[in-house]
């Protein structure tokens, strides 16, 4: 833990079931088993065509949801010689479909540009728009189980190359959170900026906080996404140094919450 709240890459009720993209989701699955004993291994994703949700559900070994103490997070990539990720025109289409949520606004795809030197690295979490979390192939194949009640994987097409059915270490997907839970305690957290809905300081409902979830929108903020502890904690493990995560709240006041969770 550091003194921002935040931990970094070295340290250590549901409703109606949401249906991950089959294109990207089903050799992801195969492939995190494989290497659920590696968690440093860069293998590939994979390819092919998803089983149902129950199915692919039925199959899985989630990782132990139960908080201790319940903690809210916000991710995002590490500054250094890292390669991150631009969604340009893409990252309009999310937003209106974040905000309408109509099915006819559900993007099906995305187009992502990298920035950077090129001689770097390409991020396995390059993107740090609040409500745009991107994963590489790897990452989404070993968090498959945990991360498919809240949203899905939709491809990411990086720089011309094809979105779907693509293989080896360049494959990326965005984790879309469709999850919108009422758990906001609006009269103890800050009101969310008129520019960009963001909300400086979050309070909680313990009681609300759905921490079965590995991540969540709130209604006051649907740009935004927020990842509960275990979450964001089998994450730090997996991306190492590509990844900061923030402290937003914690029912423990002992523990220092970021002063800016959303900016860089």
């Amino acid at each position: 833990m550091f003194p921002d709240g935040g931990f970094r890459g070295d340290e250590a009720n549901p409703e109606e079931p949401v249906v991950l993209d089959p294109t990207v989701t089903a050799a992801f699955v195969t492939d995190g088993a494989r290497n659920s004993g590696g968690l440093t291994s860069r293998q590939p994703g994979g390819t092919g065509l998803g089983s149902s949700p129950a199915a692919l559900r039925s199959g899985c070994s989630r990782t132990d949801t139960t908080p201790n103490p319940r903690s809210v997070y916000r991710l995002l990539p590490r500054m250094g010689e890292f390669r991150t990720l631009l969604l340009g025109s893409s990252l309009r289409r999310l937003i209106r479909w974040q905000i309408t949520g109509a099915d006819s606004d559900l993007p099906t795809s995305f187009d992502g540009t990298w920035d950077g030197n090129p001689g770097w690295r390409r991020s396995e979490f390059p993107s740090g728009y609040p409500g745009a979390p991107v994963l590489s192939g790897r990452v989404a194949g070993l968090l498959a189980c945990d991360l498919a009640e809240a949203g899905r994987f939709v491809p990411v097409a990086t720089d011309g190359d094809a979105p779907a059915d693509a293989s080896g270490p360049d494959d990326y997907v965005l984790y879309l959170v469709e999850r919108i839970v009422d758990c906001l305690d609006t009269r103890r957290s800050s009101r969310p900026k008129k520019t960009t809905g963001e909300i400086t300081k979050a309070v909680f409902r313990p009681e609300a906080l759905p921490s079965h979830l590995a991540a969540f929108r709130v209604p006051e903020y649907r740009g935004g996404v927020y990842w509960n502890g275990w979450a964001a904690h089998r994450l730090t493990e997996l991306l190492g140094e590509d990844v900061e995560s923030r402290l937003v709240w914690s029912e423990d006041p002992s523990l220092p919450v970021h002063p800016r969770p959303w900016g860089f």
